[in-house]
């Protein structure tokens, strides 16, 4: 299951038909406060893409309070942003982004980085 958060309706959209064509569960929410909501009370979340800039709570703040979560610490965040601040990216870096993607971003690219991501969080937890 994938949690979509962005406080752009057409965004969401077009990222949940994206995820849709690959088969893929979706949750939204508009903004971090309520994405770390929908998180507590949805353990099955696999992924989380987020955008940086939106009101209430920013994707950035978002991101540090789930590495600073026992439960959330390891999930996977791709950022996908019109936000191309070398500063915003080195910060989502440091804050322990999985992959950082500047709108608009080709759908079998952003298809090709979630399959990617998917994978190799699959692959960690079958090893041994």
């Amino acid at each position: 299951m994938v949690l979509l958060v962005d406080d752009d309706g057409a965004s969401l959209a077009l990222m949940a038909a994206s995820l849709e064509r690959l088969g893929l569960r979706i949750l939204a929410a508009t903004d971090g406060e309520k994405a770390l909501e929908v998180l507590r009370t949805n353990p099955s979340v696999d992924l989380v893409i987020s955008d940086v800039d939106m009101p209430v709570m920013d994707g950035l703040e978002l991101l540090r309070r789930m590495r600073q979560s026992e439960g959330l610490a390891d999930l996977p965040v791709i950022f996908c942003s019109g936000n191309d601040d070398i500063q915003t990216m080195q910060k989502a870096s440091a804050y322990g982004c999985t992959r950082y993607l500047v709108k608009p971003i080709h759908a079998e690219v952003f298809a090709e980085e979630v399959t990617a991501v998917l994978g190799h969080r699959t692959s960690m937890v079958k090893s041994p």
